[in-house]
C-alpha cells in the first residue's frame, strides 16, 4: 500500500486532488522543462518536500534520474526515475522506476 502510495505522489499533479491543492510532485508537469541539471535538481527537491510533507514516516535513500543527458542511447524524449526509500515503521526498503517515453504518448 505504501509502494501504491508514493506512485500516486510521484504522479499527482498539484491542484489535482480535491481538498489537498499542493499534493503531489507533477512528474508529468516536467515535460516541457529545458533538460538541464536545474530541473532535475527542481524535480528531487520537489519529490524530497512531498515526501516530508504528506509521508514522513518514509526516508529518502535515494533518487536518481536518467534521460539523454546521461544515456545518449536514450530517445531524448524518455526520462526514468529510480526511487528508493525506506519505510521506517516496517523496517522494510522499496523502491520504485517510473518511465516516461513522452514520444511514444504524443504518437499516440
Amino acid at each position: 500500500m505504501v509502494k501504491q502510495n508514493v506512485k500516486m505522489l510521484l504522479l499527482t499533479a498539484p491542484g489535482e486532488r480535491i481538498m489537498e491543492p499542493d499534493f503531489g510532485v507533477g512528474i508529468r508537469n516536467y515535460l516541457f522543462e529545458n533538460n538541464v541539471s536545474s530541473t532535475k535538481g527542481g524535480i528531487k527537491a520537489n519529490i524530497s518536500k512531498q515526501i516530508q510533507k504528506y509521508m514522513p514516516f518514509i526516508k529518502i535513500v535515494e533518487i536518481n534520474i536518467h534521460d539523454n543527458s546521461t544515456n545518449e542511447r536514450l530517445h531524448p524524449n524518455y526520462l526514468k526515475i529510480e526511487f528508493k526509500y525506506f519505510i521506517e515503521p516496517l523496517n522494510e526498503l522499496d523502491s520504485i522506476d517510473l518511465d516516461f517515453d513522452f514520444s511514444k504518448e504524443l504518437l499516440t
